[in-house]
């Protein structure tokens, strides 16, 4: 039945404008090329600068000092880092989107040391006081929920090694208060959003589950060249040789890297 004349329409709700973004870091491989496809509904001219980056905060320090990427770095006030996570948390599963809160990293990790972190004395109301709290420019990230209602807003762990059973993942997950994990957290945050004498790059992450915390994965970690990219052979091996944990790692990262590619654009166009 059509409303009566003495009835006023709803107003209908607007999306917030997408947040600025003048650069987007990825890793390179599957990840990059979700992200680049979820671009394309966007003219070129208007498009971020999608820089790809191997995995690791190893391969982050080394990409991140590149001459030509410091140029482009210097004209970016926005960047983004997207790409995959591993849940640590029975609540994350597959497919689901989060957007950092918070970085912790283990006191005692390489990456401490490596990267010249300064951390905090232990915060009394720390639940994990063996992991140093990063926090994340809290109102970038809260525009990308905005534009992402679907997400989870979450503590991330930044770790320097991969992470790849099943109970393991769960046990990190209760001893860092962290819900996912990845490898490049800390040297992005570190690197560009405490950047010296230059003005900080406000940075913000969205990333997407790939593997929940009770599926155990392949051990990639001897496929990993030391500048972050991987050895096809050593690869397609340790896959042959984890035919069930392979099935677990290809079926997870297909899904996630769908849901990559349409949170770009939805979160972008």
């Amino acid at each position: 039945m059509p409303p009566s004349s003495s009835e006023t329409p709803r107003p209908m709700s607007t999306p917030p404008d997408p947040p600025p973004v003048d650069l987007i870091l990825v890793p390179q491989g599957a990840e990059y090329q979700a992200v680049e496809r979820g671009l394309r509904p966007i003219p070129p001219p208007q498009r971020p600068r999608l820089v790809a980056l191997a995995v690791g905060y190893e391969a982050v320090i080394q990409r991140l000092g590149d001459p030509a990427l410091q140029t482009v770095l210097e004209s970016c006030r926005h960047g983004l880092v997207m790409g995959l996570a591993g849940s640590l948390s029975p609540q994350l599963g597959v497919g689901e989107v989060v957007v950092y809160q918070e970085i912790r990293v283990l006191r005692s990790a390489a990456s401490v040391s490596r990267l010249a972190v300064t951390l905090a004395a232990h915060e009394p109301d720390l639940d994990a006081p063996d992991y140093a709290p990063f926090g994340c420019d809290h109102g970038y990230s809260a525009s990308l929920l905005q534009r992402l209602p679907q997400a989870r807003s979450v503590i991330a762990l930044s770790s320097d090694r991969l992470v790849h059973q099943g109970h393991e993942k769960l046990s990190l997950g209760q001893q860092s208060g962290a819900a996912v994990v990845d490898m490049e957290a800390i040297a992005l945050h570190q690197l560009l959003h405490h950047r010296g004498d230059r003005p900080p790059l406000t940075l913000g992450t969205v990333r997407v589950i790939s593997d929940d915390c009770a599926t155990t994965l392949p051990n990639l970690s001897p496929a990993f060249k030391a500048d972050g990219s991987l050895d096809g052979w050593v690869l397609a091996g340790t896959l042959v040789q984890n035919p069930i944990a392979a099935f677990n790692l290809i079926r997870g990262s297909l899904r996630a890297l769908a849901t990559l590619e349409k949170v770009t654009t939805q979160l972008l166009t």
